[in-house]
Formats: C-alpha cells, structure tokens, sequence
C-alpha cells in the first residue's frame, strides 16, 4: 500500500464521498468522523469497513495528517444485506414481498398527491395453482411461479414494480398511465404472456390468471384500501373464469359484504338444522326404471333466504365448511338410502357428491366405513360423485383413495365430465364406473352440432373403456331419442323430475320405481 492513495484503493461508487470528506477535514471543518464505506482488495474483492477518522494538526492548527483505524466488517454487512433480503424479498422470484411493495406505493402515492396524477394498482391471482402442485409436486410449482414472474415482469415498464404477495398472488403499482384505457392494454399484455405453456416435468401446461385493478384516487387513497379493492376486483374477475380482469367498483364493496354474510349464516346453519336433502332421480334410458337418487344440498336460511348451492358450496369449500358440511350429508343420504331400502326399493343407488376438500382428508375412508357402519346402508349401492379435475391428479395418493374405496364395492363416478381437464387417456388408469356428461353439452343436443360431437365422442370412449355413461340435465323428447340411439345408459334432470324433499321423493319412488313410463315423460 506504500506509495498509494486513499482514493486508489477505494471503491468507484465511494471516491467522490471519501474526496469530499478529505477536503471538508482539510479545510477544518471537521477534526473526526466515522462512517461505512468499500474498499477494493488486491485480488478485486470488496471489502466493506468501518472507518474512524481523525485529525492529526501542527502547533498552528494546520493539517499535518490524518489518521484512519480501518476495521472489516464484510460478514457484518453480508449479514445485513441478507437480513435486508429476507425482510423486503421473495426468496423465490426475488421480487419485491409485502411489506416492501407496500412502502413503494406509499411513495409512489405521495409522488402522485403532490403532482396530482393517477395511479393504478394491480393483483393478480394464478388460476388453480393449487391443482399444480398437487398434481405435479411443489417443486414443479416452484418452478411455475418463477416462470411466471419473469413473464409478468416483461410486461412491464422500468418504473413500474412487481410483488409477489403471497403463495400465488402478485401485485403491481403503475404510475405511468394516462388513462383506464392504458390499465387495460397493460391487464391485456399480462394476461396474453401467460399464452404459451409452461414446461413442467416434461409436460406442456397452460397457465392463466385473473387481474384486479384499483386506481388512485376514484378507487382509494391509501395503500391498504387500494390493495383491499384491487383483491375484491380481482375474485370478481375469477367469479367470470379464467383469463379475466376487472376494474373495481363500488357495488363490489356491496357484493363482498354479502359474501361475509353468506359465510357467517353458513356457519351457521349446520347447527341451526338450516340445511336440507333433496332428491332427484335417475332413469335407466333402456327400461325407464328409476334406477338411483342423487342427494342435492340446499340451504333456506331465516334471514338470507333460499341461497343457490352455486353460491354456498363454492364458498364452503374455500373456508373449510364443507368439511362438516360433507360428512353431514354422506351420513344423512345414507341413512334416507337404508331407509328406502328398508321400505322396499333395495336395488335402488344413492348418489352423493363429495368435494375435493373432503375427499383428500387423510381419513376420509375411515369416516366413509364410520358412516356406512352406523347407517346400514349397503356399500355396494353407494355412488360417489367426484370432480373431473380430482380424479385427474395424477397423485399416488389420490389413486390409492380411489383403490381403497373401490375395494369396499363402492361405486365411483366424474361428476360433470367434459369441463375441466378431460385427460381422456388417464381414464383407464381409474377405477371408475360412470362418467356424467356435463349439462352444458346436454341442453343444445341435437341443435348444435359441436355439442353433439362431443357428446357422442364421450359415449364411445366410455363403451371402449366399459365404462357406463348418464347425461345430467335431461329436460326435452329431443335430447332423450338423441342420447337413447347413441346408447347412454342412464338420464337425470327435469324431464324425469325435478329435485324433491325426502317424503316426496319417497311418494315418487312408491308409484315410479318398478314403472316403465318415465321415458314418456311424467
């Protein structure tokens, strides 16, 4: 170091600092100092140091030299550095977490307050992660969201800051638009990056999201009130499907105080006996017998009012309530099972529908032999109703349910066929018994020919599979003689009847189940 200058060993980014405190010294302005800067070491590295300086004057007062104690503290300032990393960053993607993404937009609010400009935020949700992870694993997750988060990131200017809020949730503040029409280019653009699949496990996925905007100041002036508005806008949007975005507005605050009412009397009504059965049959399409019965929950509450089960069951599952709400309808449609068969109609199936939630509990077979054991109710007459995309996981576990449940001569069927996934090759690899083709294809057959493709594309790969087909949302001659010639199985819907509380559907089966008019109607 003999022969060098301060200023040649330290770092580019400290020169102009270390210069300036040097001549303040010099001038006397200062006799002491302490203060963190970089110094470059002889093999390139940084070393970051304390430094304590001090004066050293003459008799008159002049400068005669300055004295530095130098003192390394580069594992202290790593430290920090990843101290700093992990407070204000995504160990994952590296974006920006919460709390950082919330102190930029304060800024950027006070920015836009004083030069009275707008600004947007923007969260944004992956559609069915969950179904990812389960199905490829967390590591093929992971994987995802990195993916994601640098196509997002391409979509945006310099200024602009992308988050990652939480386990699938993202989150950007925009301070550049002139105008909605520009938040909606910019909600275009991040939703047409996710276009191309992913590569995940050796497969091509596709992978959408929903997009919720909050502007500042119509939609609110404080960080938290627009995170909270943009969140609301953006579940409006996933309420409308996949690869959608929504702007806030005030009648969603409305829609999303209903929605806590709804939950609130949902938790409810278990307990207050809100809940209810009702029963639709099933037809056999050659003999027209009533066949087996399918159990529909419906909810009346006092103050709510009669609520659609498109409404509450999406809801239950989310908060967990379906759990209960689950075993409470397996145990009480097994029961009015026995009971019927008790009375006479012994051959006839009870069909129930059990939720994804409730079917990946651990013990989900053990509370299914709890409630067989104390109902009576033969298993062999027992039809689960599953989710196309459940059954689809390509998850061991799921797969030894399934085996598990079949091995007790339960009947499993795919409930809407046709809607989610439809990864037909993998049916051969199910135990599965019946597929139900899904309303929406029903309700335009024969007018629209594509419907009917599919339809008849879905009959003849179950007859090659052996497995048995019933159309759900029979409601005219038309659709029956259709699916009757292309020799589906079995038909439910309002055609046959519509769904009915226990005593009625018992007063049904007593002048039907031997019948064989159903197939005219009445």
């Amino acid at each position: 170091m003999l022969e060098k200058s301060v200023l040649e060993i330290t770092h580019a980014a400290d020169v102009a600092f270390t210069r300036d405190l040097i001549r303040e010294m010099r001038s006397g302005g200062q006799i002491a100092r302490d203060y963190e800067k970089r110094y470059i070491c002889r093999n390139g590295e940084v070393l970051w140091a304390h430094v304590a300086t001090s004066c050293i004057s003459h008799e008159d007062g002049t400068l005669n030299c300055l004295v530095l104690l130098v003192t390394d503290i580069t594992p202290h300032h790593q430290a920090r550095q990843k101290a700093h990393q992990l407070a204000y960053f995504d160990s994952l993607t590296g974006l920006p977490n919460r709390q950082l993404f919330c102190e930029h937009c304060h800024g950027c609010l006070i920015q836009a307050r004083r030069e009275r400009t707008s600004l947007g935020v923007l969260t944004i949700d992956i559609d069915r992660f969950k179904g990812v992870n389960n199905s490829f694993g967390y590591e093929s997750g992971d994987a995802m969201l990195k993916t994601v988060s640098q196509r997002l990131q391409d979509c945006l200017a310099r200024q602009d800051v992308l988050a990652r809020l939480g386990s699938d949730e993202f989150a950007v503040v925009v301070s550049h638009a002139r105008s909605q029409d520009e938040y909606s280019v910019l909600a275009q653009k991040l939703l047409n990056s996710l276009s191309e699949p992913i590569a995940l496990d050796g497969q091509r996925v596709y992978c959408s999201v929903c997009i919720g905007i909050a502007l500042f100041p119509l939609d609110g002036v404080e960080v938290d009130v627009l995170l909270k508005n943009a969140a609301t806008a953006m579940h409006q949007a996933k309420q409308r499907g996949p690869k959608n975005y929504q702007f806030f507005s005030k009648g969603m605050n409305r829609m999303a105080r209903e929605r806590l009412e709804v939950e609130a009397g949902l938790r409810r009504s278990l307990d207050l006996g809100q809940l209810a059965l009702h029963y639709q049959p099933k037809i056999d399409l050659k003999t027209g017998r009533v066949v087996a019965m399918e159990a529909l929950l419906r909810w009346e509450s006092p103050e709510l009012g009669r609520i659609s089960p498109l409404r509450f069951v999406p809801l239950a599952e989310e908060t967990g309530l379906i759990l209960p709400i689950g075993d409470w309808v397996l145990e009480t449609a097994c029961m009015q099972g026995a009971a019927w068969h008790r009375q006479g109609f012994s051959s006839l199936r009870m069909a129930v529908n059990i939720s994804p939630r409730q079917f990946r509990q651990r013990d989900f077979v053990a509370r299914l032999d709890g409630v067989l054991r104390r109902s009576g109710f033969d298993p062999g007459l027992l039809e689960l109703e599953l989710t196309e995309n459940l059954v689809m996981e390509k998850s061991e576990e799921t797969l030894l349910t399934l085996i598990d449940i079949k091995a007790r001569g339960i009947k499993l069927a795919i409930d809407d066929f046709g809607t989610g996934y439809s990864m037909l090759s993998y049916l051969k690899h199910f135990p599965i018994d019946r597929l139900k083709i899904d309303r929406s294809f029903v309700q335009d057959i024969p007018m629209y020919a594509d419907d009917a493709a599919i339809t008849e594309a879905i009959l003849a790969m179950a007859r090659s599979l052996r497995i048995k087909v019933i159309a759900e949302g029979v409601e005219t001659c038309e659709q029956l003689a259709f699916l009757k010639d292309r020799g589906c199985q079995e038909g439910q819907g309002y055609y046959f009847s519509r769904p009915m509380p226990a005593d009625a559907a018992a007063e049904f089966l007593s002048g039907r189940f031997r019948c064989r008019n159903l197939l005219e109607g009445g």
